[in-house]
C-alpha cells in the first residue's frame, strides 16, 4: 500500500500541546471509506481530516471522520485544514480557497495568520506492519 503523509495540529493556540487536536491527510487519494475510518480510529483523535485531489484552482474535497463516523462539518479540522493547506501551498493566498465538504463548500480567505500550530508530520503505510 502507499505511504500516506499527515499532519497532526494544534487549532486554536500558539504553544504545542494546547488547542485541540487534529490529523490531516493533505493527499488522501486511494484511501476508501472504510480506510479512512479505520486510520480515524486508529488515531482517536476527535477527528481525522482527508483532503482529496483539487477538483479546481484552489478547490479541494474533504472528508471530516471521528473514530467512529464520518461528519458532513466540524469547525476546528475546516479552520486547521485550510490553514494547513496554504501553509504546504497546495492553496494559493490571493484568493479564496474552497473546501468541499459533506455539508456542501466552504470557502477561506486568509486575512491574518490563524492560531494552528503544526505540531509533526508523519508518513506510514496504512495498515501499519
Amino acid at each position: 500500500m502507499k505511504d500516506h503523509e499527515y499532519t497532526l495540529l494544534d487549532v486554536f493556540t500558539d504553544r504545542a500541546f494546547a488547542g485541540n487536536p487534529l490529523a490531516v491527510f493533505p493527499l488522501a487519494e486511494g484511501l476508501d471509506t472504510a480506510m479512512m475510518q479505520a486510520i480515524a480510529n486508529e488515531l482517536n483523535l476527535s477527528e481525522t481530516v482527508f483532503v482529496g485531489q483539487a477538483s479546481g484552482p484552489n478547490r479541494y474535497p474533504m472528508r471530516i471522520f471521528t473514530p467512529t463516523m464520518e461528519l458532513p462539518f466540524a469547525g476546528h479540522p475546516t479552520v486547521g485544514t485550510a490553514h494547513l493547506l496554504m501553509e504546504l501551498g497546495m492553496a494559493g493566498r490571493d484568493r479564496p480557497l474552497t473546501l468541499e465538504a459533506a455539508s456542501g463548500p466552504w470557502w477561506w480567505r486568509l486575512i491574518r495568520r490563524w492560531r494552528v500550530l503544526p505540531r509533526q508530520n508523519r508518513s506510514a503505510s496504512w495498515p501499519v506492519r
